[in-house]
């Protein structure tokens, strides 16, 4: 398995929408899929383009395996640190349980700790108990619950 850094957008958009529809898809009635479909090159192709972003494939025998975006947020007037965010990940259910997203998560703390990134951050949806258990594995803590209601 090959970890290498993603040069355009067309992966990326693919597997992200794999990504919304099994998570977002699964776990957000009110995420509208469609959107992040149709959204996802231009968002990817403005994502790539930013200096404080990085993105990176993994690759098997010509096979995108999967995929994780990140970025880092230096210092501010609010943040007494710099802090890594891991925003995206997905790897193809092919090729799960093979280490593929742990080889994605340690490059991308890599990048970042290179970037001087002192603490990493996650999002997941508090019902997908997979992505939590796989995140607690790096040491990934929480943090904060949102709650949410009908009005």
């Amino acid at each position: 398995m090959e970890i290498r850094i993603a040069g355009d957008a067309t992966a990326l958009a693919e597997l992200n929408q794999l990504l919304y529809l099994e998570d977002a898809g699964t776990h957000d009635p009110f995420t509208d899929i469609e959107a992040a479909r149709d959204d996802a090159m231009n968002y990817f192709t403005a994502f790539l383009a930013e200096e404080s972003t990085a993105a990176f494939l993994a690759v098997e025998d010509g096979k995108v395996a999967g995929y994780l975006a990140g970025r880092v947020f230096g210092r501010s007037l609010r943040r007494k640190v710099s802090t890594a965010e891991l925003e995206s990940i997905y790897v193809r259910i092919e090729f799960r349980n093979r280490r593929v997203g742990t080889l994605l998560v340690d490059s991308f703390f890599h990048w970042a700790e290179e970037r001087g990134a002192e603490r990493a951050a996650v999002t997941a949806y508090f019902a997908n108990e997979s992505a939590r258990r796989f995140y607690r594995r790096f040491g990934f803590e929480s943090k904060s619950v949102t709650l949410d209601m009908a009005l």
